[in-house]
């Protein structure tokens, strides 16, 4: 029968592109991938054989043949990102951890490179960042499910494919939400203005340390084919290996001039990961909705801690990727270092690697996790346009829509993003009572730090392209300076005339220019206190955007208490901290004879009626709902109770459902026998000609 025929006909042509597609993509994360065939007896020979040297003397060749160029790469161990005594937990129990398994790398040529990874089984798992390319390299068996003809995959940076997911920040404060798209590339990361920093050195309280906690759903999710519980465990610290040595450097690259003297940022170090293999009784339910999940997490103390955070594999609704609490200098609002409080502690964040039935790939993780890391350490988004930057698409990291990371400000902080960073750091971090750590060790010649006793360090000799520097002693060549010591150094090894800008005008500080006598660039001076900033709503204070409007005009920050969704979200002031004092409106103030007060709204996602809800773009207060239309329907039509009804009507109506199938099998028949026996044109008509098969019409984007 001609119905059979075209149904028959579609199915092959729908599964002929089926095969089609998985050729040229992977799991639909990945465009395009090649299979890596290298032999991985040799390079687990040179781990085996090097693993008892001493670790500066460990140096493993790793070469192999990927899009049409050759690597010729040198591995080395590298196991920084964890602490000495890091502890691996199930929750209950610890185990040991093979650390000798985790390398960094670099170029055997003249071409600059990042390698960071580690090796599984006996083939490298990794990412290899170079200035034009990021390169992710990973085992075949976690993407099929047959044996292949080959070992390992790789795939490159810019052939992931788009992700339509969200990140999310989360605080008493602020509520900030933007696309996944708006982040920067890796290989920008580390290219234009950002060097790759090792944590070798003590520079005081700089060291934030992270609890990684991993679902089992995340851990079945990278364990492939692999069934043994020791290496799962090894597979699972491999990977939180590789985004943590991304993540660090990223944080490590970003300077904080008002915090420390030279041109290193903030440390990260893990010294203990609880990789969960079963199932959490906290976290038993599939359909726990994103906010709902960061609170659970939350609920847990994890005072030990700077920060924690869960990773997972779940879709979560809306196609969120991560959700964090904002930092703040209150305690109990959110962010680095805050304490516990008896119900919950907000000093937390989360991470999943699924996106609307896609696992998305290490590059995708990665820069969810730093992105939101950058919430917990206080960075809102950059909305004012003192924040964003010039040219068009020249914006910074925290801007709230996409960028290519193609311009040299896509992979660097705000100078907003900064001052707000540092408050936070300065108030609950770096402190003497901050919950930061020294980072203890010596000085090392080739990390591209420069350290006490040194007067340059361009890096290993083959990375090295300054002319100012031995890379062999870390000493000046005789000349003035060395660009690493800092932006008032010229590439010709001499200082930077009086006068040149070497730090650009922010909201709350000037310009800096150079001395002509120092390679470092002095500290800028502070605008004047109470200068307006933030679009108005705060005012600077020692350089910082860090006080508030009514403080500026001799008040207090007050909440006002209503049902009214429009009051709530209007900036009040009180001149009475106590709990009688009165808050009112700025709107208010602003018709009281004398007043110089303007009327404000609350900034976007500011905290509305107490700790209720907070302030949408159009300054109405909104109640945040945890599970969203779809997640509750999802939850009514597979909850055990509604299972068990469905189970409970079947086994008593088994009759009708039988009567039923029989019914619709007949009505199938009788169907097909009227297609088959009347005439065409009683059906509507038949025209003659040739027949066409229409595509679907596309949509319109959005």
């Amino acid at each position: 029968m001609n119905i059979w025929c075209l149904i028959v006909t579609v199915l092959t042509i729908l599964s002929l592109r089926g095969v089609s597609s998985s050729v040229v993509s992977l799991n639909g994360m990945v465009h395009h991938f090649e299979p890596l065939v290298y032999n991985a007896q040799e390079l687990l020979h040179h781990h085996t054989t090097k693993r008892d040297l001493d670790k500066s003397q460990i140096k493993l060749p790793f070469v192999f043949q990927a899009f049409g160029r050759r690597f010729d790469i040198e591995l080395f161990p590298d196991d920084s990102m964890f602490s000495p005594d890091v502890k691996i937990s199930d929750g209950i129990n610890e185990y040991d951890f093979d650390r000798s398994k985790l390398y960094s790398g670099r170029s055997r040529t003249s071409q600059p490179m990042y390698i960071t990874g580690h090796l599984y089984h006996d083939v490298f798992t990794g990412v290899i960042v170079t200035e034009t390319e990021t390169y992710v390299i990973e085992p075949a068996d976690r993407h099929f499910n047959t044996s292949q003809s080959y070992h390992s995959i790789i795939y490159k940076e810019s052939d992931v494919m788009d992700v339509n997911g969200k990140m999310c920040g989360v605080s008493d404060e602020k509520v900030v939400e933007t696309d996944a798209n708006e982040l920067p590339t890796l290989s920008s990361m580390f290219s234009d203005g950002m060097r790759v920093r090792r944590q070798s050195v003590n520079m005081g309280k700089r060291t934030c340390t992270l609890l990684v906690d991993l679902e089992n759903k995340f851990v079945d999710s990278v364990k492939g084919s692999v069934t043994d519980v020791n290496q799962i465990r090894a597979i699972a610290m491999g990977q939180v290996a590789i985004h943590l040595s991304l993540v660090s450097s990223i944080f490590s690259g970003t300077e904080f001039p008002q915090l420390f003297d030279d041109d290193l940022g903030v440390f990260l170090i893990v010294p203990k990961v609880i990789i969960n293999l079963d199932t959490e009784t906290l976290f038993a339910d599939n359909f726990i909705g994103v906010a709902e999940y960061l609170n659970i997490f939350s609920g847990i103390n994890h005072d030990d801690y700077c920060l924690a955070c869960k990773f997972t594999h779940r879709d979560f609704e809306g196609g969120v990727l991560g959700l964090a609490w904002v930092g703040s200098t209150s305690f109990g609002s959110g962010g680095i270092c805050d304490p516990f409080t008896g119900t919950r502690g907000l000093n937390t964040g989360i991470v999943t690697t699924l996106n609307y039935g896609r696992t998305v790939s290490v590059i995708t993780t990665t820069i969810t996790w730093a992105h939101e890391m950058g919430h917990n350490f206080g960075a809102p988004h950059d909305t004012t346009a003192a924040c964003t930057g010039q040219p068009v698409g020249n914006n910074y990291i925290m801007y709230p829509q996409a960028n290519d990371g193609s311009q040299p400000n896509n992979i660097l902080f705000s100078s907003c993003s900064i001052a707000s960073m540092t408050t936070i750091i300065e108030a609950k971090g770096a402190n003497e009572d901050g919950c930061f750590q020294a980072r203890v060790g010596v000085a090392f010649c080739g990390n591209g730090i420069v350290e006490e006793g040194e007067q340059c360090d361009c890096g290993f000799a083959a990375d090295c392209s300054d002319n100012c520097c031995d890379a062999g002693s870390c000493t000046l060549m005789g000349v003035e300076c060395s660009p690493t010591e800092g932006p008032c150094c010229f590439t010709n090894c001499t200082y930077n005339p009086f006068g040149t800008e070497c730090m650009s005008e922010a909201e709350c500080t000037f310009l800096s220019v150079c001395t002509g006598v120092n390679a470092t660039c002095p500290t800028p001076a502070p605008k004047v206190n109470n200068t307006l900033c933030n679009n108005n709503q705060s005012v600077c204070f020692n350089g910082e955007c860090s006080s508030s409007y009514c403080l500026f005009n001799g008040l207090f920050d007050c909440d006002i208490i209503s049902q009214d969704s429009l009051l709530v979200c209007e900036l009040a002031c009180t001149n009475d901290t106590s709990p009688d004092g009165i808050c009112v409106s700025t709107y208010e103030i602003a018709l009281m004879n004398g007043s110089t007060i303007e009327g404000r709204q609350q900034v976007v996602g500011g905290l509305c009626n107490g700790t209720e809800g907070y302030c949408d773009y159009f300054s109405v207060c909104r109640s945040p709902d945890d599970e969203g239309p779809l997640t509750r329907l999802t939850n009514l039509i597979l909850n055990p109770e509604t299972l068990q009804s469905i189970q409970e009507y079947l086994t008593t109506y088994w009759w009708a459902i039988m009567l039923g199938g029989i019914f619709l099998i007949i009505l199938l028949v009788f169907v097909t026998w009227i297609c088959s026996v009347v005439p065409l044109p009683l059906l509507g008509g038949r025209r003659e000609g040739r027949i066409s098969v229409l595509s679907p019409r596309k949509r319109n984007p959005g």
